[in-house]
């Protein structure tokens, strides 16, 4: 199999595996929206940001695929520039992320449930995830080093925050629904 077609299989899945991050999302949304009285601000808010931020994962495997698509009549520096492209994406797209965060932490501070549908920990989890991945927004100033795009922080540590905050809050997500339908279908 030719590296084009490889690129474009994986450019597939991509698309595919990356359709279920608004479902992941709005899992949490739905939780958010329990925790609000009134007007529900901070669930619209996220919704909002939560299909933004589907539009940037689904533009790195779509470039990809491009690329590869004909890279016989592609100048060797414009594929680097479309790949550099999609990796500014892919990193500077942190702010969306970090205000998913602080919606997050607001709603759980805000709620008014008792117990609440959250643990308060993870309000702070979230405006801490917040603030360690804003380096993310230095790669567009340099070009080596831990904060050039493929540097030690702005790469792999924004990384290993961001992938370790998806992983507490689907764990604390998953757990926060299961005991709300366990409540739910409690006797009374």
């Amino acid at each position: 199999m030719s590296a084009e077609i490889g690129i474009r299989i994986g450019s597939l899945i991509q698309r595919i595996c990356y359709s279920f991050r608004g479902t992941w999302a709005i899992s949490i949304v739905v939780c958010m929206r329990r925790m609000e009285r009134g007007i529900p601000v901070v669930t619209y808010a996220s919704i909002a940001n939560a299909g933004g931020t589907w539009v940037f994962f689904l533009l790195m495997p779509i470039t990809w695929a491009m690329i590869a698509f004909r890279p016989e009549s592609m100048d060797p520096k414009f594929i680097q520039i479309m790949n550099d492209y999609v990796w500014f994406i892919f990193i500077l797209s942190w702010p969306p992320f970090a205000i998913f965060m602080v919606l997050i932490a607001t709603a759980i501070f805000r709620d008014h449930n008792l117990p609440t549908i959250y643990p308060r920990w993870v309000a702070f989890f979230n405006l801490w995830c917040a603030v360690l991945i804003t380096p993310a927004g230095l790669i567009e100033f340099v070009k080596t080093g831990p904060f050039a795009y493929d540097g030690a922080i702005s790469f792999w540590f924004i990384y290993i925050v961001f992938f370790g905050w998806i992983m507490v809050m689907s764990f604390v997500t998953l757990n926060t629904l299961k005991r709300t339908a366990l409540q739910a279908n409690a006797p009374a």
